[in-house]
């Protein structure tokens, strides 16, 4: 199989599971690349960052409507969307709720990784999903 074919099947894959797919080229050498199938690997998930009335900015989740936060300024509005995302995911789990898959992100959107404290926690929880 060649890499084109390769990636045609991985892009019928991610069609079929309604996963999100993606070729990085500069990530690899010569003709060489990176295929990413959803956003599983690194347990992101995309958010808004809009500035309110005040021009701080408020985050939102596309894939968890209900979770919204703030902060003083980026960098503070990025470690509370890491800890947003942590308590939604945590209650998710809590209720024993089915996790929704990282959306594709967005133009002007960024991803909020899911935070260490939890991260291991929603493997063994995805993991014991699938096996029922």
């Amino acid at each position: 199989m060649n890499g084109g074919e390769f990636r045609r099947k991985a892009k019928r894959f991610a069609d079929r599971k309604g996963l999100a797919y993606r070729w990085v080229p500069a990530r690899g050498v010569g003709s060489h690349g990176t295929v990413y199938i959803g956003s599983r690997k690194t347990f992101a998930y995309p958010a808004w960052f809009r500035p309110d009335e005040d021009r701080r900015p408020v985050v939102s989740f596309p894939d968890f409507p209900h979770a919204h936060t703030d902060g003083r300024d980026m960098r503070d509005a990025m470690e509370e969307a890491i800890d947003c995302l942590g308590s939604v995911v945590a209650q998710y789990m809590a209720e024993k709720a089915e996790i929704p898959f990282p959306s594709a992100p967005k133009r002007g959107q960024k991803l909020v990784p899911v935070p260490l404290w939890i991260a291991g926690k929603l493997g063994l929880y995805l993991a014991m999903c699938e096996k029922g």
